[in-house]
């Protein structure tokens, strides 16, 4: 990280190699000392050496959540991201977990509720994903390809999502279930590697990349998303036949479902524990995206003022 310091005065020079890694002194002045950031750089800077900051500025990653598996998502965020000149380099299996989600999305956490975050705990890990790398092979002028990437992908919100961006094209079905993840800029990137991979997986990584780094592999990653779509079963993720599934075994009672669709219907929210009062939590039981599918649509996303733990 030493180099990257030593040219954070030069973030706004087009052709400087470090200060296009990040896009504010700020959100450097937070990272410089992130045990992951670190970790990650002193991986990359073995592995690519003096390539480090042209390799970087033209990769991006792009994670396709749980979500994106089951609902099957994949293929076509692939097939986005190919026709917009983004060629897939590497996919990597990924396992995320209650631990990884919080420090992956650890500035998010800050406005989302704690019932938001229950309810990640158990749909980011109900089904192992792929972690892909992408070579932007269609640049644009003082753009790294994690931001262009990024801009494409899309808001969570969607009212805010143009019809030619990635999330419009996927449809999900609410802001919790949105499919895929993009970090901003190269150290998100940085960091975030260093967040879901150990030493000796960030250096395969590394090598992967800068050996296909000319003309990536297409098949390998394809082949891996047939891998990952073999082993784990499809959902429509459809609030109301998940319900209904729910219903038809036992999971959820009559007088309960017919709440939980009312309160859907209205545009209500149910907190956390009250849902997990009206309905069983199948855990890792074939229902459990059923589960997820109706718990996505009501629990309150955004975080209210803990009482008392301003004073605490």
């Amino acid at each position: 990280m030493l180099e990257v310091a030593a040219t954070v005065g030069e973030r706004n020079d087009a052709q400087s190699g470090a200060g296009r890694l990040f896009g504010s002194e700020g959100k450097f002045s937070a990272y410089r000392e992130n045990l992951y950031l670190r970790e990650c750089w002193a991986d990359a800077a073995t592995v690519l050496d003096g390539d480090r900051f042209s390799v970087l500025e033209r990769v991006a990653l792009l994670i396709a959540k749980p979500d994106a598996v089951v609902g099957r998502r994949v293929r076509r965020i692939l097939d986005y991201a190919r026709d917009r000149g983004f060629l897939p380099l590497a996919a990597s299996p990924l396992a995320l977990t209650r631990h990884s989600i919080r420090e992956l999305w650890r500035d998010d956490w800050t406005v989302y509720s704690t019932d938001r975050l229950a309810l990640a705990s158990v749909f980011y890990t109900a089904a192992d994903t792929l972690a892909f790398f992408l070579k932007d092979v269609e640049p644009e002028p003082r753009l790294t390809a994690c931001a262009r990437l990024a801009r494409l992908k899309g808001s969570a919100f969607p009212e805010l999502r143009a019809a030619e961006e990635l999330r419009t094209v996927l449809a999900p079905p609410n802001r919790v279930l949105n499919f895929v993840h993009v970090p901003d800029e190269p150290i998100d990137m940085v960091r975030e590697i260093g967040v879901l991979f150990d030493e000796p997986e960030r250096q395969a990584l590394f090598r992967r990349i800068r050996a296909r780094f000319d003309g990536g592999d297409p098949d390998e990653v394809a082949r891996a998303v047939a891998r990952l779509e073999a082993r784990v079963a499809p959902h429509d993720l459809d609030f109301e036949r998940s319900l209904e599934r729910l219903l038809g075994v036992g999971l959820v009672g009559e007088a309960a479902a017919r709440k939980l669709s009312a309160l859907r219907r209205a545009g209500a929210t149910l907190p956390w524990a009250e849902f997990r009062r009206l309905m069983t939590r199948p855990a890792k039981h074939p229902h459990v995206w059923d589960f997820i599918a109706v718990a996505s649509h009501l629990i309150p996303l955004e975080r209210d003022d803990q009482p008392g733990l301003a004073h605490a």
